[in-house]
């Protein structure tokens, strides 16, 4: 159960970390969307005040261009009157001067057709072949033209007098530098200057109010998404509350968790403990069982019947052995076989079917001896006929000795004593740590009790723990209940 609500609040751990990066993701996302409309608000505000700027000097211009139109409306009066009175002066006439313009022009025009007549002539007259009289003739004809043409220009330059004195004088100084006519255009070109002007003012606050259109829908753009953003901000630290309140309640269940635990394993803790006081206390019963009822019998050689009636010992493994001047094989042994007549020599060594190895006297042993489950030996031959000793040690086969119940106690005859030294053993050490086992069974009991009583009364709790008490007391009165058993039977060793 602790290692579920821990994996569980590792869980929403992870997601309130996840959760947290998201809000700070999205927070983030708020701060620069405010700082986008911010700039884009200062620079809307920027353009205004340019805006504002240029209108001021579209009004600076305007007044100085009504400035202008007041100076131009004055010079263009002065231009009228005073061309009013030098047409006056000069004594104009407009029909003398189409007459002389008309004289004029015929003159010119005469003179032209007369050139070119003369012109056409010559060029005939140079491309053909003519005699010297004939030349002649022409350079002369060629004399009158040039002198005709002189006549024609004579009056072209008196019809061009004419006409330069009924033109009025005074318009060249109309259109000199220093005149009213080149104030005039000076004037004009600055109105010119001036309307231009305006219209690139215009211009600029033109693209000024359409960058602050595009500012303005992208602020409202920026602010639909901020608006969102700080929606999802408050869904997100929502789930974030949510998963922090979930957490609490996981914590303080996690908490109330081990804090059972810890009382539980404590109790149950000591309860082991005394589990294994009772063991020790069981042992110490056998101990003292073993003690008053029970003797310590030593393994004892086991003897075979062979072939020829006598006893002997069976050796553990068959050994290959020197017996006299032989090699044999040995599957018994006899320590106390005689030969009639010999004092200095007997035992025996036998085959698996259990006959005698040695035909003769001279198969036998100088010394045999037995201690436990080993049997030592020395060849008789050898020794005898001046060799070396050829000596051995093997292990033979015995019967379990170990623990037996004292005979004497037990016998026939001795049944008051018997019954009165059980009786003793019972009270002073058998019914203590029956007692003991009751006692600690009957706490684990009421101890489940306690530790279930909440969640019997309330029907919606979890379970789960109350499940894992009852198992863990049932667990540990098994132990004690096997404890009884184990002492029930030591205590049947000396009841039998």
């Amino acid at each position: 159960r602790i290692d579920n609500l821990q994996e569980e609040i590792d869980d929403h751990n992870a997601n309130l970390h996840e959760k947290n990066k998201q809000l700070q993701g999205i927070k983030d996302n708020i701060v620069s969307f405010e700082n986008n409309i911010k700039t884009a608000g200062s620079q809307i505000t920027e353009n205004d005040v340019h805006a504002g700027q240029l209108k001021n000097q579209i009004e600076e211009l305007d007044s100085k261009r009504a400035e202008l139109r007041q100076e131009l409306a004055a010079i263009t009066e002065d231009i009228v009157k005073e061309l009013d009175e030098k047409l006056k002066s000069a004594g104009f006439s407009e029909s003398a001067m189409r007459v002389a313009k008309e004289k004029l022009d015929t003159s010119l025009s005469k003179l032209k057709i007369y050139l070119e007549g003369r012109k056409n002539i010559f060029l005939d007259f140079a491309n053909q072949n003519h005699s010297a009289e004939e030349s002649l003739s022409t350079v002369k004809e060629a004399g009158l033209a040039f002198e005709e043409a002189q006549n024609q220009f004579t009056a072209v330059d008196e019809a061009f007098k004419e006409y330069i004195n009924a033109s009025p004088a005074f318009i060249t100084d109309f259109l000199s530098p220093q005149g009213i006519m080149t104030k005039k255009r000076g004037i004009d070109e600055k109105i010119a200057q001036n309307i231009a002007s305006i219209e690139k003012l215009n211009e600029q606050i033109t693209d000024l109010n359409a960058q602050n259109v595009d500012l303005d829908k992208k602020i409202r753009e920026y602010n639909d998404t901020c608006n969102k953003l700080r929606m999802n901000e408050v869904q997100m630290q929502e789930q974030i509350n949510a998963e922090q309140n979930q957490m609490s309640i996981l914590n303080r269940n996690l908490t109330s968790e081990k804090t059972l635990l810890g009382e539980t394993q404590d109790e149950l803790y000591s309860e082991n403990k005394r589990a294994d006081e009772i063991k020790e206390q069981i042992e110490e019963f056998d101990s003292v069982i073993t003690k008053r009822f029970f003797i310590e019998v030593p393994d004892k050689p086991l003897e075979y019947e062979m072939a020829d009636g006598k006893n002997a010992y069976k050796l553990k493994r068959n050994p290959n052995v020197y017996f006299a001047d032989r090699h044999v094989t040995a599957t018994y042994i006899n320590g106390n076989y005689t030969w009639n007549g010999y004092n200095d020599r007997h035992g025996m060594l036998y085959d698996a079917n259990k006959k005698p190895i040695g035909p003769n006297f001279n198969f036998s042993f100088s010394s045999f001896k037995t201690e436990k489950n080993i049997v030592s030996w020395t060849d008789f031959w050898r020794n005898y006929n001046g060799y070396s000793d050829r000596s051995y040690s093997m292990e033979i086969e015995t019967s379990s000795g170990g623990l037996q119940k004292d005979p004497y106690l037990f016998a026939t005859g001795k049944e008051n004593n018997l019954h009165a030294i059980q009786n003793e053993v019972d009270q002073s050490n058998y019914k203590p740590i029956t007692d003991h086992i009751s006692s600690e069974i009957t706490k684990l009991d009421d101890f489940a009790k306690e530790q279930s009583a909440p969640y019997k009364a309330n029907l919606f709790a979890d379970q789960h723990y109350c499940d894992v008490i009852i198992n863990a007391v049932t667990e540990a009165k098994k132990d004690l209940q096997n404890a009884q058993v184990e002492l029930d039977k030591k205590r049947s060793r000396y009841q039998e």
